[in-house]
Parts: structure tokens; sequence; C-alpha cells
């Protein structure tokens, strides 16, 4: 039983599990899962173990994919175990790539499983020749070194207990222990690149180049996965140095630190605060290599203000002394409405509640703020309140000329995503206040001016 030991110092060596675990097991019905199973079933007294057993039916498959789950309920069954089961509804699973949704669609499954049974890992049935194929795959595909370091014996809440078998020793112990299985129809189809490596190209390579081809290639991406946890590692030390600050969705990178550090770092650096960005929008992260390459060439332009969109929505702004991660905001709808002079007026585009409070008398004191400004009463005849366009104007009070509303936004530090959400009042078709940034001399209190109207900005709350 050479196998069972294998795994037994494999669980004990690389210290997947302690004794008392609850410990989940997927199974397909398949023989390497079937095996896998069987194993920690043998093992289970030994290590304290309570084993679940989840099946997730990805109904691709018709009365095939009910035969494979009803097999896997009866197999727990007969090991006395605590059988969980889902089945995807058909048509769920459709366009794009159906294996990177199927993947998906399990890794939401397993979180659902561990958080059911208290359980904190679940163990795969990946074995050494589903390593060699991810590697070659990757390869052909082109990978980062994460991506070529393949699969690991533990990843999270994953364990792989027979990553180093190889699929002729699964078999052999399937075979002594009279195990029963389910065969996958799917796994002969060649429409799938990796059943093309299995069944075509690893096969013809062991034959006219290397015998040992699936062991050279498992091997090497055990190697890989040493040199990629390591640059992992400095990644996160460079990461955490260069932080300057971080709010929900934005964060800020110190530029000369990531100036002078290794591309192959600044490119995980770049990962890991996109990560933390789409974590507050809960979207996960879509980078390929073009990103990375902009990102890292955006450290070298000297002028600031230099702009990257970056996947999930985000806004790369290279700035001075720093890089500036936040997240897009949605695309701000046009708006157009009149002044209530004599009450509120509310801008749900903005966000914005302007109260318009008429006063009796001139006050003594004015009310010093950029949320708060005084006007004309009368002048305010026909005022309408929208956002900026191009071109605008505005005659900034002491000032004796224009400037224009995108430098007076500027100058304000007003992003430019922002930039179309600041409501102008507008009257006569000029701009007599920016809300909340700058007053214009348009419809100003004047020694005549009568009548005094006080406009309050706030949020809508």
């Amino acid at each position: 039983m050479e196998l069972l030991s294998n795994v037994k110092n494999t669980l004990v060596d690389e210290k997947l599990l302690s004794g008392g675990d609850k410990l989940c097991v997927a199974v397909s019905g398949g023989v390497d899962s079937v095996v896998l199973l069987h194993i920690l079933s043998t093992l289970a007294d030994e290590f304290s173990l309570t084993l679940t057993v989840c099946h997730l039916n990805h109904n691709l498959r018709g009365r095939e994919s009910e035969k494979d789950a009803a097999f896997v309920k009866e197999l727990s069954k007969g090991y006395g175990l605590k059988f969980i089961s889902k089945k995807l509804r058909k048509g769920e699973l459709k366009g794009g790539s159906i294996q990177e949704q199927a993947r998906e669609k399990r890794r939401d499954f397993y979180s659902t499983c561990l958080k059911s049974t208290g359980a904190k890992k679940i163990a795969l049935a990946h074995n050494l020749d589903d390593q060699a194929e991810t590697l070659l795959m990757r390869l052909l595909k082109g990978s980062s070194l994460e991506g070529l370091s393949a699969m690991t014996l533990e990843s999270g809440d994953i364990i792989r207990p027979l990553l180093a078998a190889p699929r002729k020793e699964i078999l052999k112990y399937a075979k002594k222990n009279k195990l029963k299985f389910r065969e996958d129809s799917s796994n002969k189809s060649e429409k799938y690149l990796r059943n093309k490596l299995r069944l075509k190209l690893l096969p013809y390579l062991e034959k006219n180049y290397n015998t040992r081809t699936k062991e050279t290639l498992a091997r090497t991406a055990s190697l890989l996965s040493l040199d990629n946890d390591f640059i992992e590692a400095e990644s996160e030390k460079l990461f955490n140095k260069s932080i300057l600050s971080s709010g929900k969705q934005e964060i800020n990178l110190d530029r000369a630190v990531l100036r002078g550090a290794p591309p192959t770092l600044t490119g995980r650096v770049l990962i890991k605060a996109l990560t933390k960005v789409l974590k507050e929008k809960g979207a996960k992260l879509r980078l390929v290599s073009s990103h990375v390459d902009s990102f890292t060439k955006g450290l070298k332009v000297k002028a600031s203000g230099h702009r990257l969109s970056m996947p999930g929505e985000v806004t790369a702004i290279f700035e001075d002394k720093a890089i500036r991660l936040t997240l897009r905001a949605p695309k701000q709808k046009p708006f157009a409405l009149k002044l209530n002079s004599k009450g509120v007026t509310l801008i749900p585009e903005a966000n914005i509640k302007l109260t318009a409070v008429p006063l009796k008398r001139r006050p003594r004191v004015f009310q010093r703020s950029k949320d708060t400004a005084y006007f004309d009463l009368n002048a305010l005849k026909g005022a309408v309140l929208r956002g900026f366009k191009a071109g605008d104007v505005i005659r900034p009070m002491g000032l004796g000329g224009t400037k224009k509303i995108k430098d007076v936004l500027i100058d304000a530090k007003v992003a430019r995503d922002a930039r179309a959400g600041v409501p102008l009042l507008v009257v006569g078709g000029e701009v007599a206040w920016a809300v909340g940034v700058k007053r214009g001399e348009k419809a100003g209190l004047t020694p005549e001016s009568k009548k005094i109207v006080k406009i309050t900005a706030a949020p809508i709350i």
C-alpha cells in the first residue's frame, strides 16, 4: 500500500492536517477522487478526522451527470459520511470558457461546504498528471511565474494530498482495493485543450523525447513554486513599504519607492493594490500583462498627471510623489433644473441639496464658507443649475477677469471623474457659482441690492 503510506507521510510532513480536523472531500465520482476518499477514510481514525463528502453536479452531461451524483451519494452512504451536493441549473454554464466558469462555481460551492460544516479545509484529488498538464497548458497559453508554479499541496483552504501521485499509481490502488468509480465521457473529447494535451501531446513527448515527461514537468512546477514564493514574499514587503495611504476605494503608493524596484516586484505590487481597491467594490481582478507593462513604464514618466485605465473601472494617476489608484466614479448623468430661490432645490445627480433663505435685512457679518453664498434675489430670475460643459468660464470675485471653470476645478483639486458632478449656478448664460468651489461676480450683492438670498449647499441625506 505504497500510495497510502506516501499520502500519510505527505499529510504529516507538510502539516496539511491536524488531529481532530473537520475535513471536506470533493468527490466527482472519478477514480482520483474515489481513491482520495478511500485513503482519507482509511486514515480517519488515526487522524481523528470528521469527513464530509461534497459533490457539485455541473449538469453538463444530462443523465450521465445525474448518475455521477447518485453514485457519489451512495458511496458516501457506504462510508457512513455526511453528503452535501448541489446541482447547477441547465444552461448556467454557457458562453466564454465553460471550464473557467465551472472552476468558479466549484470554488463557490466549496466555500459553502466549508461554512456549513465548520471545516477549515477541503481536499481535492489533483495528482501529478494534473500538475504536468496544467504547467504545459499554461506554458502554451502564456503565463506568469505564479501561473507556471501551477498547483501546490496547500493553497488557502484547499489541500491536495495526491499531488505527488502519478495517475497510474492511483489506478493501481483502485484496482487492488476493488474500488468502483465513474468514467467521465467528456474526458475523451479533444475539444478541450487539457484533454488534447493528455491524449495527444504528452504521450508523443513521452514516446519521442522523455519517458518521464510528466514527472519532469511536475518537478519543474515545484521548483518554480519555490522561486515564486520568494518573489511573492519580497513583493509583499515592497507593497507594505510603498503604501502612503489607503481608503475604501483608493490607495496611494510611494512613487520613489516603486521606481527603483525591479519590474517583477512592481507588477505584483500593482496586483495587490488593485485587489485591495476592487475588494471594496466586490469585483474580481482581471489583469493582463499589458496593464502591468504600462504601469511599469508609467513609473518612468517624469510628468505629473499621467493616467492609465486599469481593470475594474480603476484609474492609476501618476502624481509627483505618489501613484493614486482609485475607482472611477460612475459616468455623471447630465442635469439641468431651475433654482428654487425661496426654498429647497434637490440635485440627485450630484447628491446635493441647495437651501435658499431670503433675508429680511443685509447681515452685518457674512458667513464665509465655500458651501454658502449670498445673491441679489432679483438678479437670480431664470437661474438654472447644470453640470460642467467644455468652455464654461466664471468671473471670480475680485479677479477682474474670467477664468475657465476647468482650471477652477483643477486648482480646487477636484478629480477629473468628479468634475461633471459639480453643479454650476448659471444666470443669463453666465456662471454665478461653482457650488462648493468658487463664487462668481454674477448676481452678486451691490449697495442697491434690496432683496438678498442666502443659499447653502449640503449633501442629500
